[in-house]
């Protein structure tokens, strides 16, 4: 999913811009960016934007159980769902040479779950679960929480530009906090009131450099067709980073790593349509198709390996869904 977008964005960016023929580039106008309306003066302007997010987060190595001894039959995952979220933003517009001064806000609340009932005459194994807790199992409950807080500072400056076609290039900062919560209870195959279960905490906190390019290709005077390809690369600590295990009998084990630090990727991209108003304080209405993927962002099942005397790297999270925004020019 991830590749298919972005090289559908790259596809699409070729064969406009092949299309395109250019035209001389005047430093003082400022094209039309994503989320941005299009700029006719000149001077300290500035344009704020909402925008209602419907996505759905999905992350590599969730997989909780399955039938029998031996991975057999169908492995028990979540049941990931689409939910809400916002972003706002800004933009100065400045009369340096074109430059642009932006920041955008994104806000997202993610949660998964899954529950399922004994499965017959035979019990669930889950690869979570280390002994002595490793219980046969008769039904499982089990839920995923994730917050993801992502403030970008960038600059941004006019490229290219066509008689349909522009490009903006920019260069900044990304900030992210993204928590990460996983329970599983599971209750034994044998006696159903017994519960043995294992959770897992991570809070990260990162910091690094994003650069990118927005794209406008006009289709008229009103509409126009945006997308945007960006990559960061952040300084990333887990202030916490926990795996516990709680039987019924009340034992308990854990396992830390508290103040983890590494280096983590993302790369992000998305394509759009936005509608203009004309008039003093311009409007447009946009909606949009975006994918990010955070790179080795799944830490919490490093720590599962490792309690299992395994090894396996870091899963992929994928945020992933629409966005319908709106911006105004004062």
């Amino acid at each position: 999913m991830k590749h298919f977008t972005v090289l559908l964005f790259l596809g699409v960016g070729s064969s406009l811009l092949a299309f395109d023929s250019g035209l001389p580039l005047d430093l003082n106008q400022t094209l039309p960016i994503v989320s941005q309306l299009t700029r006719e003066k000149k001077g300290w302007d500035f344009s704020i934007s909402a925008t209602f997010n419907e996505y759905i987060a999905i992350q590599d190595s969730m997989e909780i159980a399955f039938p029998g001894e031996v991975p057999i039959g169908n492995i028990v995952v979540l049941d990931y769902a689409y939910k809400p979220g916002f972003e706002v933003g800004f933009v100065f517009n400045t009369p340096f040479e074109g430059w642009n001064i932006c920041g955008e806000y994104l806000w997202f609340r993610g949660t998964s779950q899954v529950t399922k009932p004994a499965n017959g005459t035979v019990p669930y194994t889950s690869p979570i679960l280390i002994e002595p807790f490793d219980i046969a199992i008769g039904s499982i409950e089990s839920q995923w929480r994730l917050g993801m807080d992502i403030i970008d500072l960038y600059l941004s400056r006019s490229y290219y530009s066509g008689k349909h076609l522009s490009l903006s290039p920019f260069l900044g900062l990304r900030n992210t906090w993204i928590r990460d919560h996983f329970e599983l209870k599971a209750s034994k195959f044998v006696a159903a009131s017994n519960i043995d279960r294992a959770t897992t905490t991570s809070r990260a906190a990162g910091i690094g450099p994003r650069i990118g390019f927005q794209g406008n290709f006009l289709l008229s005077q009103r509409w126009t067709l945006f997308g945007n390809l960006a990559t960061s690369f952040l300084y990333t600590n887990y202030n916490t980073l926990k795996l516990n295990y709680l039987n019924y009998l009340g034992e308990q084990s854990n396992l830390e790593n508290d103040g983890a630090k590494t280096f983590r990727s993302i790369l992000e991209s998305g394509i759009g349509l936005c509608w203009e108003s004309r008039g003093p304080h311009k409007i447009s209405v946009n909606v949009a198709y975006n994918l990010a993927v955070f790179f080795s962002q799944n830490m919490e099942r490093t720590l599962v390996a490792l309690a299992r005397s395994t090894q396996v790297p870091p899963g992929d999270l994928y945020l992933s869904g629409v966005s319908i925004g709106a911006s105004v020019v004062f």
